[in-house]
């Protein structure tokens, strides 16, 4: 490109640079919301006593990406399924080797107060630990971007009409100058102060942990340079320019200009988990909470001061002076003189104010409410009054969950697929690849060389991310599912699977089933027919008491249904503290149900 494009180029950078300037200053706000008053030396300096924000960002990062990511890549023409399930192995390893679950796990950390970026590509020998010491060379990489070293072309209206994406990066500077990667035209390039402050005077995320006052000019232990590294789409290139101390990129001059020879879709990647019509930069999950956080807290930190201004002192009437010396020595219990009782008297001043903490009530419901029954999705409370009804409810109360998982999942596997593209290309790496056999605990090992790697075969490969892989479960949830299916799908099954050859092992569930609840004295509830039970075990002991004193051999089980009083839900127990902070009388009997308000504030 000659330096009329760069010009142009640098016109539009700083357009783009200067419209995102609001993205990251809202993202700072939200991130100070969700940190609190007790993080670092530069946050919010207020304190948040009850901090929602925090709470529902933690519940929707564990439903979204709490685990590596499965990979299944089935083959579009059936003479390629060795060749599938070798590439499965493949990728698989490769995740495991470049620990991706931590660069998606911060991407969807991003994705929740902005817009999640991952950069992928393949570590050269030349780049070898030069963006970290976990980058080999031959191996994919996978690298979160923070939204204070991003720009877009802000111009755009959809992904596929950007002219320019790119990111700054931090890198050693004799590490850079020794690379060859880069030509700095002969001068020694300028160290990075590293401002806590964008070009535009907006302060970084890093303001986070330190103060926002100082320029930090000798705080690393070796010299760094800033780079800015640019993506064209529609020229098929990738330009690097050198910043100044401040971080702004040197348009005069590209340090390095290469043809892009990876995926299609390019280095970038972007989770969005709320899409605005017309627009690049997505709307956060943050951006639609982190106000109602903000006033909750508001109202909390009120509740606090007018509790710790409420006190309780007793007045005396002049002339009665004696009779309140009295009443400040006595003791609890004791008999005092009283020359005028009526002149003595106890005075309560200040205290929490009834319809404030009835709006702090409302406030936290609606913050509940707004983040999609988060005490459903969090198992924070219980919303029903029998385990079907909160299943059902559960279920029904998190699409807006559904819908990000959705979005994460699609994500993950282009990811995925950008990441597949490099390892299959490289032209030099052999893959040593374990498969074990079945329930045999053999493995045997199969390379998958280079040259057994055929350019038109990836592109004949499906890649998906298993369902529900991203996700953490736990034992008892693991439990609960194989309990269901034994009893909902196998038994009614049973007669059917006999006909086939089939049968249920039942030693392999209880065993299962023992190490998932940890309750390993299952597994010695059975024993093999015509193996006498263990006398020594409590529970497998044989009946020894005379005949026909024992259980008979039919049974009569007789159900009773009772409906016990528990104080209903959390949502009903406010709405009826609401109520009566309000001045209205609860309805009989709406502890055990979930009831509109009644009065001022219903």
């Amino acid at each position: 490109m000659d330096m009329n494009n760069y010009q142009r180029l640098q016109n539009a950078f700083e357009f783009s640079r200067d419209k995102l300037t609001p993205f990251r200053q809202r993202r700072l706000q939200s991130v100070r919301a969700y940190t609190g008053g007790n993080y670092g030396d530069g946050t919010n300096d207020r304190a948040h006593p009850v901090n929602l924000l925090e709470m529902a960002i933690n519940i929707y990062r564990r439903n979204l990406a709490a685990r590596r990511p499965k990979v299944d890549i089935t083959p579009i023409r059936r003479d390629l399924a060795i060749t599938a399930k070798k590439a499965e192995m493949m990728l698989n390893a490769v995740l495991d080797e470049m620990d991706f679950e931590k660069s998606l796990s911060a991407a969807v950390m991003d994705s929740l107060f902005s817009v999640g970026i991952l950069k992928v590509g393949l570590t050269t020998a030349k780049a070898k630990h030069l963006s970290g010491i976990t980058h080999d060379a031959g191996l994919p990489f996978a690298d979160a971007i923070d939204l204070d070293d991003f720009v877009i072309d802000m111009r755009a209206r959809t992904m596929e009409t950007v002219q320019f994406i790119g990111n700054r990066f931090i890198v050693n500077r004799d590490m850079a100058m020794e690379s060859g990667l880069y030509d700095f035209d002969g001068k020694e390039p300028a160290e990075a102060i590293q401002s806590p402050f964008n070009e535009y005077g907006d302060q970084k995320m890093e303001t986070l942990s330190r103060s926002s006052s100082l320029v930090y000019d000798n705080g690393r232990m070796s010299p760094v340079i800033e780079m800015w590294e640019i993506y064209m789409p529609f020229e098929g290139r990738v330009v690097t320019f050198e910043c100044d101390q401040q971080g702004i990129p040197n348009f005069s001059h590209a340090v390095r200009s290469v043809d892009w020879e990876g995926p299609e879709v390019g280095p970038y990647h972007l989770l969005s988990l709320g899409d605005v019509p017309g627009q690049v930069m997505p709307i956060a999950p943050a951006n639609s909470l982190v106000d109602l956080s903000e006033a909750m807290n508001r109202t909390m930190r009120k509740l606090v001061r007018q509790n710790d201004r409420s006190k309780t002192v007793g007045v005396v009437a002049a002339g009665a002076e004696d009779d309140g010396e009295r009443i400040i020595e006595a003791n609890d219990g004791d008999m005092i003189r009283s020359d005028r009782p009526e002149a003595t008297r106890e005075l309560k001043f200040g205290g929490v104010d009834q319809g404030t903490l009835a709006f702090a009530l409302q406030l936290r419901d609606l913050f509940n409410y707004t983040g999609g029954n988060l005490d459903t999705i969090g198992g924070l409370s219980s919303v029903a009054n029998t385990l079907g009804q909160e299943e059902l409810i559960k279920a029904s109360s998190s699409q807006k969950i559904q819908d990000m998982q959705a979005r994460v999942t699609s994500f993950t596997q282009d990811v995925v697929k950008s990441i597949g593209l490099w390892a299959w290309y490289d032209p030099a790496r052999t893959y040593v690849l374990t498969e074990d056999l079945g329930d045999t605990g053999i493995s045997v090992e199969i390379e998958l060389k280079a040259k057994d790697r055929k350019e038109s075969e990836f592109f004949d490969l499906n890649f998906s991310v298993q369902p529900g892989s991203l996700q953490e479960t736990s034992a008892s949830e693991r439990a609960s599912t194989m309990s269901a299916f034994m009893n909902q799908t196998l038994v009614p099954m049973a007669p059917m699977m006999q006909q086939q050859g089939l049968q249920i092992d039942i030693t392999a569930y209880v065993g299962h089933m023992a190490d998932l609840t940890g309750v390993k004295e299952m597994s010695d509830l059975i024993t093999p027919v015509g193996v006498a039970p263990d006398p020594n075990n409590v529970l497998g002991k044989a009946n020894t008491s005379p005949p026909g004193e024992g259980k008979p051999p039919v049974t009569r089980r007789e159900y009773i249904r009772r409906n016990v009083p528990t104080g209903g839900t959390r949502e009903s127990r406010d709405n009826q503290m609401m109520q009566t902070l309000a001045g209205s009388n609860p309805r009989p009997g709406s502890e055990s149900m979930n009831l509109p308000m009644q009065g001022p504030l219903g």
